[in-house]
């Protein structure tokens, strides 16, 4: 092979090398915009308000993808699958307002794809519900703080919840008081205690006895 059609081999090899990247960058590009353009349709339909009434007959059952959606959600919330599973069921909306939430939290919009959005909603509203009845009804928040104390502090779970109690009463009353003082360190400068309420040391106790 002749030096000049080594050449021209060699620059029919790059220009094809760069037309397979420009095809492949344009495919990937496309790609990009549609999945950009799906998303924003997800969004925009996640943020209508919903209508009790709107069913989807078209799609009125619950999908693979959805179950997914579901259980991973549950998940990071901590909630009962199947209490989401049952909340999907009874609103039965329409795809990507699945349960009705008026409008989503920020954090949730940066945290999740949009068709989890309405998932996520409901779950964190749902925490928030439990946290607020359990907080002001005296009659679910000992037998609540017991079930946890099982498995939190199981060697003792009736003293642990007698403690929390009281200390309970004491943050209402005060707010979140700082029970322990700044340290102060070497060269005059403080720095914040780690922890509080620390127990002298025994021979200070007997010295103040």
């Amino acid at each position: 092979m002749s030096k000049k059609n080594t050449i021209l081999s060699g620059i029919v090899v790059v220009f094809a090398g760069l037309l397979i990247f420009d095809v492949g960058r344009r495919f990937s590009d496309s790609a990009l915009i549609a999945k950009q353009a799906t998303e924003l349709e997800q969004m925009r339909t996640a943020d209508e308000r919903m209508e009790r009434s709107r069913t989807n007959y078209d799609r009125p059952g619950v999908t693979q993808e959805e179950v997914d959606m579901i259980e991973a959600v549950a998940k990071d919330y901590g909630m009962p699958p199947e209490l989401l599973y049952a909340f999907r069921r009874q609103e039965n909306g329409g795809r990507g307002l699945y349960l009705g939430a008026m409008s989503i939290d920020s954090d949730i919009r940066k945290r999740y794809p949009p068709l989890w959005w309405q998932f996520a909603q409901g779950a964190k509203v749902w925490n928030q519900h439990l946290n607020e009845n359990v907080r002001t009804d005296p009659y679910l928040l000992r037998p609540t703080l017991r079930h946890f104390a099982r498995r939190w502090y199981p060697d003792n779970p009736d003293a642990w919840v007698d403690g929390v109690l009281g200390y309970l009463q004491v943050a209402r009353g005060n707010n979140l008081e700082v029970t322990e003082p700044p340290k102060k360190a070497k060269g005059g400068k403080s720095h914040k205690a780690k922890g509080g309420g620390h127990k002298p040391p025994r021979h200070e106790q007997e010295l103040n006895r």
